[in-house]
């Protein structure tokens, strides 16, 4: 902000060196030149001090950021040493053969159960397919088969 106001201060120093050199006036001229230039050399300085300002506040967001990052560090590193020593490695080794072994039996009894009853649906699929297969011939050719489908499989109804 202060560099744009010397900038614009010296071009109203650099309008009025032209107003005078027109007007023949050089020693006034050369004041106005002078100030121009001083002007010129502020907002100069104004951008190197922002300059450095900004890289102070850049370092300072970075310390604060490592000081954080180092905190949460030290924390978890002090979490992890707390958990460590609570593990006990063999009893977790054989809590996890455990498990192991007592997901593959579940697997097999799955497996099995699954096998078990997908048979027993094919059956009862396939004895619903033959009697609609019966009832849809003797339907074609005229024939009465509803009693002999409602009674069971090997016997005939009379």
């Amino acid at each position: 902000k202060e560099k744009q106001q010397r900038l614009k201060k010296r071009k109203k120093e650099k309008d009025k060196v032209k107003k005078f050199i027109e007007s023949n006036n050089l020693d006034i001229a050369r004041i106005h030149a002078d100030n121009a230039i001083r002007h010129k050399r502020e907002a100069l300085n104004y951008l190197t001090l922002a300059s450095r300002l900004d890289a102070v506040c850049a370092r300072l967001k970075s310390a604060q950021a490592t000081a954080r990052i180092t905190n949460q560090m030290a924390s978890v590193t002090r979490t992890m040493g707390v958990a460590m020593k609570s593990m006990d490695l063999e009893k977790m080794a054989a809590i996890m053969d455990e498990f192991e072994k007592d997901s593959e039996n579940l697997d097999l009894k799955t497996n099995v159960m699954d096998k078990t009853l997908n048979e027993a649906a094919r059956v009862d699929q396939e004895k619903d397919e033959v009697d609609e297969l019966l009832a849809a011939v003797a339907e074609e050719h005229g024939l009465a088969v509803g009693d002999a489908l409602a009674a069971p499989s090997g016997r005939k109804s009379n």
